[in-house]
């Protein structure tokens, strides 16, 4: 609650300052406002259809679409509490809390140096590449993560595979978002008869896209783990047990999360998107 707090009081002047329309701006929208009908339809359109549509827009479909897969095969992360639990299964609670806190912290903190790495990145046919690549070496580490159960020290082989997964997450969200950029077809980089470009709707639906992905793998995730326990469980749990999840189920839901990370690499290996030199930004 004090995070959410301290984020309002931080940002809300900034956005205040810098939305607020002008008086020059806000009398020019009083004498147009009756003039103009926008419909629910087309607010809709222009939101979530027109940037995907049209032949000019494969490209930026094409990285929309891998970054919503990649976005949901990395959900599987959010399971790293359970995976604390039930497969490396530390000792107690407190033990299990302290060694799924410091897992974390290991995982974003290599995010972070990942991301630092991968701005050196400036070509977009170099940042495709390294996507790819990245990508695919991401899925397996993904396959890593239930293997730690069979590891001489299985806590440790956890922090090792959450720096490795870490780094790798990172330098890849790094090289997206530019990615994303670069494939933005011209016509909305281009000022329309307003004087306003569509560039801030466009990444706006790349990010609801990455959302999108990232909550339905989530929940897709979920329903494996619930499933395997369903068939693994032969009496039902007393209350106040603690049920741990199948080793099987972990194996099911990495298994899938690693398949669909390949799926979204294999469809960014686009030989159209190594012309993306072509969108140049300068006026």
């Amino acid at each position: 609650m004090g995070l959410f707090l301290g984020t309002l009081v931080f940002t809300v002047p900034v956005v205040v300052q810098y939305a607020a329309p002008t008086e020059a701006e806000r009398d020019a929208l009083e004498r147009e406002a009756p003039q103009q009908e926008t419909r629910l339809g087309s607010i809709l359109w222009d939101a979530y259809i027109k940037p995907v549509a049209g032949a000019d827009c494969k490209e930026f479909r094409t990285v929309l679409l891998s970054s919503t897969l990649f976005c949901a095969g990395a959900s599987s992360i959010l399971f790293i509490l359970l995976v604390t639990r039930d497969v490396t299964r530390p000792g107690d609670e407190r033990a299990i809390q302290l060694h799924f806190a410091l897992a974390c912290l290991a995982f974003f903190v290599c995010a972070a140096l990942g991301s630092v790495l991968s701005a050196y990145v400036a070509e977009p046919a170099q940042r495709r590449t390294l996507l790819v690549g990245i990508s695919v070496l991401y899925g397996v580490t993904e396959l890593f993560m239930p293997m730690v159960a069979f590891a001489p020290y299985p806590q440790l082989s956890l922090y090792v595979v959450a720096c490795v997964k870490g780094v790798m997450f990172g330098s890849i969200m790094a090289l997206f978002s530019p990615l994303v950029w670069d494939t933005l077809p011209l016509k909305f980089r281009t000022p329309d008869e307003t004087g306003h470009d569509h560039v801030a709707d466009t990444m706006a639906l790349a990010s609801l896209f990455r959302s999108l992905g990232a909550g339905l793998g989530n929940a897709f995730f979920g329903f494996i783990l619930q499933f395997s326990l369903a068939s693994d469980l032969s009496e039902p749990a007393l209350d106040g047990e603690v049920v741990h999840y199948p080793l099987q189920g972990y194996f099911a839901l990495f298994a899938t999360s690693a398949v669909t990370v390949w799926i979204g690499a294999w469809i960014l290996y686009d030989k159209e998107l190594t012309k993306l030199d072509v969108f140049d930004l300068a006026p």
